[in-house]
């Protein structure tokens, strides 16, 4: 039996079992979940976020297409974009 870590804090998740025969692909606590789903706004001009999508490069954060502006997941600002 292995310990599972939620994909979004990283804390041990209670009550899941981890066998060899067990494929396990994602495993998150309920709350940490709906507030992952919940959409983000921009500080700087309130603007819908979104997340970067590469198909060859996977790109944590959020990229406000208002102000073009390049954020890390806890909305601190990381880039411009030209």
């Amino acid at each position: 039996m292995a310990d599972v870590s939620c994909l979004y804090c990283g804390e041990m998740v209670p009550g899941v079992e981890v066998t060899d025969e067990t494929d396990v692909l994602a495993v998150a606590h309920t709350a940490c979940h709906a507030q992952a789903q919940e959409p983000r706004t921009c500080p700087g001009c309130n603007a819908l976020l979104v997340r970067p999508d590469f198909t060859t490069l996977r790109v944590e954060g959020y990229v406000c297409e208002g102000c073009r502006t390049y954020y890390n997941d806890d909305l601190e600002p990381i880039a411009y974009l030209l």
